[in-house]
């Protein structure tokens, strides 16, 4: 609370940074491109006469293995070129024939890299504190601001309190604290859901882009995953919370060391859960 003295002023910040220390080690895109090939290789291997034979999806034989590997895990469509089976692309970048002809030049795409960032964090505060023998005051603010070490995630806190003592007169004295609290969590989709966006940064294979060529989130065609970036950045997960809390007191002494106090409180709390997809 304040004091009788000259006004002081204090003022207080520090900053820093959060970030993850260790990730999960998964395949790069190369590499999965090939492991699709080496699939579609130990499941289909040539027959005598050297054909690639799919018997659960054709009695035709399959130009090449690309061919087949884009067939089963990309969108592509086939078709009978003279007896021969050839995958046809349906235009969306992902996973091309072209792609499991030369997995080299298979995207890659780190999505931990992704998601994770180096997250800053800051906090402000002032104070201001004073008064005289009848009146002494303290009034002090602060500023919170913590980004997640996930994009899109975060954490925001404004408060303030001022605090006032008055003596008014040798046997009567009055006072109050009121403090104001206002602050923005906001989320992502996580806890152990398999579109959360940590799950799908380890789950979405590393072939896949972030976007497709017309800029829209691209998305594995082989799975129910949900792109990570669009798991992060499309929901709106926040809690809103504002709080009033007041006190005011005044005190009467009757006689020596016989004091009569009466308390007024007042706790004013607003919380807004906002979700949508």
């Amino acid at each position: 609370r304040g004091r009788a003295q000259k006004t002081r002023i204090n003022f207080n910040y520090y900053t820093g940074f959060a970030e993850n220390w260790r990730r999960v080690d998964n395949l790069n895109g190369q590499q999965q491109t090939e492991l699709f090939l080496e699939m579609v290789q130990n499941r289909y291997p040539r027959n005598a006469q050297q054909q690639i034979i799919a018997s659960n999806i054709s009695a035709l034989p399959w130009r090449s293995y690309a061919d087949l590997a884009a067939f089963n895990f990309s969108e592509a469509g086939a078709r009978n070129n003279g007896g021969i089976l050839e995958a046809v692309d349906n235009g969306d970048g992902i996973r091309d024939v072209s792609v499991f002809q030369n997995p080299s030049t298979a995207p890659n795409t780190n999505w931990q890299d992704e998601v994770f960032r180096r997250a800053p964090v800051s906090n402000y505060e002032v104070s201001f504190q004073g008064g005289n023998d009848k009146t002494r005051f303290r009034m002090s603010g602060a500023y919170f601001d913590q980004k997640g070490i996930i994009i899109e995630s975060g954490f925001k806190r404004l408060s303030g309190r001022f605090n006032l003592d008055h003596n008014v007169s040798d046997r009567m004295r009055t006072g109050f604290s009121v403090g104001l609290n206002r602050s923005i969590n906001n989320r992502i989709q996580n806890d152990n859901n398999i579109n959360g966006v940590l799950s799908t940064a380890v789950l979405v294979a590393s072939d896949i882009p972030a976007f497709r060529a017309d800029g829209t989130y691209a998305k594995d065609p082989g799975a129910s995953t949900e792109n990570p970036l669009a798991a992060a950045r499309e929901p709106l997960i926040s809690a809103i919370n504002s709080r009033i809390i007041g006190t005011q007191y005044t005190e009467f002494e009757f006689i020596k060391n016989f004091v009569y106090r009466s308390t007024f409180g007042l706790d004013y709390l607003i919380f807004n859960d906002r979700t949508f997809f």
